[in-house]
């Protein structure tokens, strides 16, 4: 278990104010979809709202790392982390690039 937080967040695609967005990457909470236009954000580390396409593994472990107790071992952080980002992109309408 990890921290958690209640955002006043911007929409990344267009910035409208969603209130009260829970935010709780341990428990895979780290993104949220736009009450005004539906689109689906990703929340980082600095509390601030992505695209869904620009969100790499490093951002999703940045933000797992920075709120965990730390009672994982790396190897079981990499792969909670790619799960995670992989569940994310296929939530998204956007068509992620393969590569």
């Amino acid at each position: 278990m990890g921290d958690r937080y209640d955002l006043n967040i911007n929409c990344t695609y267009c910035n409208y104010l969603n209130k009260d967005v829970w935010y709780a990457p341990t428990c895979s909470t780290d993104t949220f979809r736009c009450e005004k236009c539906k689109e689906l954000n990703f929340i980082n580390s600095d509390f601030k709202s992505m695209k869904i396409i620009d969100v790499s593994i490093d951002e999703v472990r940045k933000g797992f790392s920075n709120a965990s107790m730390g009672t994982l071992t790396d190897i079981e952080v990499e792969r909670i982390c790619a799960e995670h980002l992989y569940e994310i992109q296929g939530e998204s309408d956007t068509k992620i690039p393969q590569g």
